[in-house]
Parts: structure tokens; sequence; C-alpha cells
């Protein structure tokens, strides 16, 4: 009988670490995927400057007659799809943030848990 019971709690013990392990798992990939978003709307973001830059630069050539109005609005056309990608980022951002604190709430509830029964 005490075998028996010995067995079940070696297997319930092995089926408890296999879980934290997953969780662990998924907790380390959604912080670098928080990391790996907050870079990216970094990068956008600087990628939006460089182009409102070159649009400037795009508008004083077309003055000064140095390049056409279609040159000039092929940089446009380039800037303002640099406009929509921040918000994406931020926004595909914000959807990792939710998902690590979503896997961060059951390890949080999990650890407290366990202290409290030790």
């Amino acid at each position: 009988m005490q075998s028996a019971l010995a067995a079940e709690v070696k297997a319930s013990t092995a089926q408890l670490r296999s879980v934290e392990d997953q969780l662990e798992r998924d907790l380390v990939q959604r912080y670098f995927r928080v990391r790996l978003t907050r870079q990216l709307v970094s990068l956008r973001k600087e990628q939006l400057a460089q182009s409102d830059r070159q649009l400037a630069q795009a508008k004083a050539f077309e003055a000064q007659g140095q390049i056409s109005k279609v040159e000039r609005l092929s940089i446009q056309v380039s800037r303002d799809d640099s406009a929509r990608d921040p918000s994406r980022s931020e926004s595909a951002d914000r959807i990792a943030e939710a998902g690590c604190a979503a896997c961060c709430a059951p390890m949080t509830c999990w650890t407290s848990a366990r202290r409290c029964s030790s």
C-alpha cells in the first residue's frame, strides 16, 4: 500500500516538475518577446525620424529644382508608410506585454501558494 502511495507521490512530483519547467520556458519566451518588441518600437521610431529628415531634404531639393515632384511624392509615400509602422509595433508590444503578464500571474499565484504550504 505504501509503495503504491510512494509511486503516486513520485509520479505527481514528476508531473509537477514538468509543469513548472513548461511555465518557466513560457515565461522566458514571453519575456524576450517583450524585449524584442520594445526594441522594434524604438527602431521604427528612429526609422520614422530618418524618413522625416529625408522628406524635408526632398522638399528642399524640389524647391531648388534638383528633383521632380514625382520623386518627392515617392519619398512622401515611403515616409507615410514609415509613420504607420511605430503604431503597429506599439500594438505588438502591448500584446506581448499582456501575454507576459498573463504568464506571470499563474507563476506568482503558484509560488505564493507553495510558500504558504511549506
